[in-house]
């Protein structure tokens, strides 16, 4: 009787066998998992200094390569860029403006055109629309990384001719994810200019799906590495997506700039809330993305390396990288993007066309252009001082300068 009653009234009998242990109970600190975002964050932000350099490098700096390489020829001056180099920067300058050239100059590749095109759709349609070109760009950028990597960067190496029939490939793949990127961007420039009602369809739809496809699946640490390349990626392109449309609309909304807050925000909480449950439910270790990180710092800084200075210390070098970081193509920026699993050329012609476009509608004064070279300098080099400096925090620049300082101490 006094059992029930104790059981009924929840009274606990203070008083123990001494044969009875106490419990232990072991407590997940779960609010650990809230400083995943913070890892992931840093990632991303270096994902995009790489992913700056690479559009740098793809813009500005090959066409530099290629007249200095002329300028060399002319003076008869000995070369420091390989013959095989010159070709690669070549081919990519012809690949690059002869896709802007046509998209500038078709009717059917016509911005204003597709913007009132998909502005007349409902609502529904322009959702449809959304989730389209969605998956078609993830398409694309595992398609292209296969068919611009892993076949005709491979035939370059093995062959070293430059023509060859995967260019053709490579050709059709920028075209067509370039189409599909420069589709994507009109959308959020219809989303950023039409109803508020709009957006907020548009994200509540879109947070849930991604929710669903990512938090509410097992997970290992290969798939979150991977989810977190494809969000550094997709936050690149739709930060790249804002800026160019900021920079060539002329008359915008009041509440233009709220939209884009409000939307990045959103986004913020959302990627937060799904990374921390990802982690939390799959017990993945917090640093996997930041000894990720640190490999991507490696493989930067043995990519700057003299090829004597790499085989002289292959021990501290990653195996699975040696052969891509000892290959001659294609160029260290194109390299990285590559363990990034990501192609740059359909960016790069979609860059190039807006700042043509943007050239050709609004007359540049002199101060104008000026401040215009000024601040692409600066920008230069900037990214060129933070990928040194992310180049000489790896793990593979202290253990190098470790080793050389201790041979020269012998």
């Amino acid at each position: 009787m006094r059992r029930i009653i104790s059981q009924i009234l929840l009274i606990q009998d203070t008083e123990q066998p001494e044969s009875e242990k106490p419990l232990t109970i072991e407590i997940n600190q779960g609010l650990a998992y809230f400083v995943a975002p913070i890892s992931i964050i840093k990632f991303y932000n270096k994902q995009a200094i790489f992913i700056i350099d690479s559009l740098i490098d793809a813009i500005i700096i090959i066409p530099i390569r290629i007249v200095f390489y002329f300028l060399l020829c002319l003076l008869r001056v000995k070369k420091r860029i390989t013959r095989l180099q010159f070709k690669i920067d070549l081919v990519n300058f012809i690949i690059i403006w002869s896709i802007v050239l046509i998209i500038s100059y078709s009717q059917y590749f016509e911005l204003g055109l597709w913007y009132h095109t998909i502005r007349g759709q409902s609502q529904i349609k322009l959702y449809g629309i959304i989730q389209i070109l969605d998956l078609l760009d993830r398409i694309a950028c595992n398609q292209g990384d296969y068919i611009v990597k892993q076949l005709y960067w491979n035939r370059v190496n093995k062959t070293e001719a430059i023509l060859n029939r995967y260019l053709i490939y490579s050709y059709i793949y920028i075209i067509c994810h370039t189409c599909v990127i420069g589709l994507q961007m009109t959308v959020y420039n219809v989303i950023f200019s039409s109803n508020l009602n709009l957006l907020y369809l548009a994200l509540f739809v879109l947070s849930l799906i991604k929710l669903k496809g990512s938090v509410f699946k097992k997970q290992d640490e290969k798939s979150v590495i991977q989810m977190s390349l494809d969000g550094g990626r997709e936050l690149f392109q739709k930060m790249l997506y804002t800026i160019l449309i900021i920079s060539t609309n002329k008359f915008t909304p009041q509440d233009f700039y709220y939209k884009i807050a409000f939307y990045y925000m959103i986004e913020y909480i959302v990627d937060s809330f799904k990374n921390i449950s990802i982690f939390h439910l799959n017990n993945i270790p917090l640093d996997l993305i930041d000894r990720y990180s640190q490999e991507v710092s490696n493989f930067s800084y043995s990519l700057a390396l003299k090829r004597q200075l790499i085989l002289e210390n292959l021990s501290f070098i990653e195996q699975k990288d040696l052969s891509l970081i000892l290959q001659q193509a294609p160029t260290p920026q194109m390299k990285i993007l590559g363990k990034f699993q990501f192609t740059i050329f359909p960016l790069v012609v979609i860059v190039i066309k807006t700042i043509t476009y943007f050239i050709r509608k609004n007359e540049m004064t002199t101060i104008q252009l000026l401040f215009f070279i000024i601040g692409s300098l600066a920008i230069i080099v900037t990214i060129k001082c933070m990928i040194i400096y992310i180049q000489k925090s790896s793990n593979l620049h202290r253990k190098l300068t470790e080793g050389m300082n201790r041979k020269k101490s012998q």
